[in-house]
C-alpha cells in the first residue's frame, strides 16, 4: 500500500527539483508594476482553487477519521475520497508550476519554492491520512475475521453437543423400547401362567365337584339296595 501511496505523491504532477535550477542560472527580467499586479492576481487565483479542494476534499475526508475509526466500509469511501482529491490537486498544482516557470521572474521563483512548501505539506497530510486507513482497516478487518472464527467454532461446538445429546437420547430411547418390550413380555408371561393356573384351578374344581356326586349318587344306591332287602 505504501508503495501504491508514493507511486501517486511521485506522479508526473509533482514537482522535481532539477527542473527549476535553469531558473536560478538563466536570465531573470522584472515585472512592471501592471504585470507584476495581473501576476499576483494570479496567483491568488490559483491558491484559492488548491485551497478550496484542500479544505474540501482533503481536509473533509480526514476529518472523518476518528469519527469512524470503528467502520471499515466508511474509511474504504474516505481513502477514495482522498486519492481523487489528492489527484486534483496535483492537476491544479502542475497548471500553478506550469505557469510560475514560465513567468522567469524573481517574484515567480520566490512563488514557486513557497508553493512547494505548502503542497509537501498537503501531501505529507494525505500520506498520514492513507496510512492511518490502510493501517486500521487491517486491524478491523482482522478483528471481524477473529470474531468469525469464534462463531464458527462455537457453532461446530454446539452442533457436536447437540449430536452427541441426540445420540444419548437415542439410545436411552432404545433401552427404554427395550425395557418397554421385556416388561411387556414379562407381563405377558406371568399373564399366561395365571391364565393356565387359572384354568388349573377350574379343572380341579370340577373334578371334586364330580367326585361328591358319585359318592352321593353311589350312596343312594346302596340305601335304595339295602331298603330292598329288608322287604
Amino acid at each position: 500500500m505504501n508503495e501504491y501511496i508514493n507511486l501517486k505523491i511521485n506522479s508526473p504532477h509533482r514537482y522535481q527539483e532539477e527542473s527549476d535550477k535553469p531558473l536560478v542560472s538563466g536570465r531573470i527580467r522584472k515585472y512592471t508594476p501592471k504585470a507584476k499586479d495581473i501576476f499576483e492576481e494570479n496567483v491568488c487565483g490559483y491558491y484559492k482553487v488548491l485551497s478550496e479542494i484542500r479544505t474540501s476534499i482533503i481536509d473533509g475526508s480526514l476529518k472523518y477519521l476518528d469519527q469512524y475509526s470503528e467502520n471499515a466500509e466508511v474509511l474504504k469511501e474516505v481513502r477514495q475520497v482522498l486519492l481523487e482529491g489528492l489527484e486534483k490537486y496535483h492537476e491544479q498544482s502542475k497548471e500553478f508550476r506550469e505557469y510560475l516557470l514560465m513567468q522567469t521572474t524573481t517574484d515567480s521563483i520566490n512563488e514557486l519554492y513557497a508553493f512547494k512548501v505548502v503542497n509537501q505539506a498537503t501531501e505529507h497530510k494525505v500520506r498520514y491520512g492513507l496510512k492511518f486507513i490502510d493501517e486500521r482497516t487491517a486491524e478491523l478487518n482482522q478483528l471481524t475475521q477473529d470474531s468469525h472464527d469464534s462463531k464458527t467454532s462455537q457453532l461446530s461446538h454446539h452442533s457436536q453437543a447437540s449430536q452427541s445429546s441426540h445420540h444419548s437420547k437415542t439410545s436411552q430411547s432404545s433401552h427404554h423400547s427395550k425395557t418397554s418390550q421385556s416388561s411387556h413380555h414379562s407381563k405377558t408371561s406371568q399373564s399366561s401362567h395365571h391364565s393356565k393356573a387359572s384354568q388349573s384351578s377350574h379343572h380341579n374344581r370340577e373334578g371334586d365337584r364330580k367326585r361328591r356326586a358319585d359318592k352321593k349318587k353311589q350312596a343312594q344306591q346302596q340305601q335304595t339296595e339295602q331298603t330292598a332287602v329288608d322287604n
